[in-house]
């Protein structure tokens, strides 16, 4: 038997148990074992292990085990060297070197581009209050070295955020005062803004990246249409021709928001950002041009004047809106319109309010009349 077949929350359970000597025996014989199969020969890395040894409530007479076990894994795996420092402290109520000695094996960890999840998730549960100081005392620090800030960053600001959006924005502009030509940081106050939707914020940093580079149309396009959000339209329109843009193609808002989507979430640059700029202007514009050009692309109907559950009609709409000269065959008004009506079909738990069929305990929604040519 090894660890992932007895399985980690058995295990945990098992260690905050009594355990006899020869369970005791029993159980380091199974972790040793674990321990020297060789899981991936390229990564020599024993993070997955470290996930599985992190017992924090392992009962007193037991935490022999679980440091005999933690020994071996640093023996068998340079970058687990921490790990039983990481339990000895633990287990002997030093928390902040616990902490100290677990950050550190996951900011090398994950340098090397190994998965810490479940390092961070320990974190996050054992340590909430400690990570909170760390983050006051290197705002409140009057000469923090490049290091505590590119580790503050990786492990606040960037990836999964662990707190408040305006504490990360704090931390950022930190960087950046400490290290103003740090791209990474700029790249990151800008996903702060447009996360925030602070365009009066956002609008000068997309300035400075339109200056500093002239060629990113990307930044250039979206910075007229965040002009246009704050209502100025003649400084929108400078910066299209400045910039030899042109924020009312729907062929160029297109290609940008395409590629937008593709790259959400997973880059702080405009082209990353583009999308939620756009979709906040077509709520506010929704009569543009542009805009409802790409509604129309995409097959969705114009409806920004509608309002609550009528959104969901549109497609009938749509269909009923259409010349009535068009043949039944080239328009889909009739198999066009079931499906279209079946698509907008209101929830079962709505469906009481419609129709009963003869079966007891089935609801169903009333359909539409079938349309003719020959019909009014």
């Amino acid at each position: 038997m090894a660890i992932s077949q007895l399985g980690d929350l058995a295990l945990d359970a098992v260690l905050r148990r009594p355990l006899d000597d020869a369970q005791q025996r029993r159980l380091s014989a199974i972790l040793a074992r674990d321990i020297a199969v060789v899981r991936d020969p390229q990564a020599r890395s024993g993070m997955p292990l470290v996930g599985r040894l992190l017992l924090f409530d392992t009962a007193p007479a037991n935490r022999v085990i679980v440091l005999d076990a933690a020994r071996g894994v640093a023996a068998a795996y340079r970058d687990s060297a921490l790990l039983p420092t990481i339990l000895e402290r633990w287990y002997a109520g030093d928390r902040q070197g616990a902490f100290v000695a677990l950050a550190t094996l996951a900011d090398g960890a994950r340098a090397n581009g190994q998965q810490v999840a479940r390092i961070d998730r320990a974190i996050e549960i054992r340590f909430p209050d400690i990570e909170r100081q760390q983050v006051d005392a290197f705002l409140t620090d009057p000469h923090p070295t490049s290091q505590a800030a590119a580790t503050v960053y990786r492990r606040f600001v960037a990836g999964d955020a662990k707190i408040g959006i305006e504490q990360r924005l704090a931390l950022t502009r930190r960087m950046i005062a400490l290290d103003p030509a740090n791209p990474t940081y700029r790249e990151r106050l800008l996903a702060l803004q447009a996360e925030r939707a602070d365009w009066a914020a956002l609008a000068p940093l997309l300035e400075a990246r339109v200056q500093a580079e002239p060629d990113d149309r990307t930044a250039a396009t979206m910075l007229a249409l965040v002009y246009r959000l704050l209502d100025e339209g003649e400084r929108a329109a400078a910066v299209a021709t400045a910039a030899g843009v042109d924020p009312d193609d729907p062929d160029v808002i297109a290609q940008l928001l395409n590629r937008s989507r593709m790259l959400q979430g997973r880059s702080t640059r405009p082209a990353g950002l583009f999308g939620k700029v756009y979709d906040t202007y077509a709520r506010k514009f929704p009569a543009q041009p542009a805009v409802v050009a790409l509604l129309r692309r995409e097959g969705r109907p114009d409806i920004s004047g509608m309002a609550g559950d009528d959104r969901q009609l549109a497609p009938l709409l749509q269909v009923d809106a259409h010349d009535p000269a068009t043949p039944p065959e080239s328009c889909g008004r009739c198999g066009g319109s079931r499906s279209r009506w079946r698509r907008t079909a209101i929830p079962r738990a709505d469906a009481g309010r419609w129709s009963r069929r003869s079966r007891p305990g089935r609801w169903a929604m009333a359909r539409p009349r079938p349309c003719w040519p020959d019909r009014t």
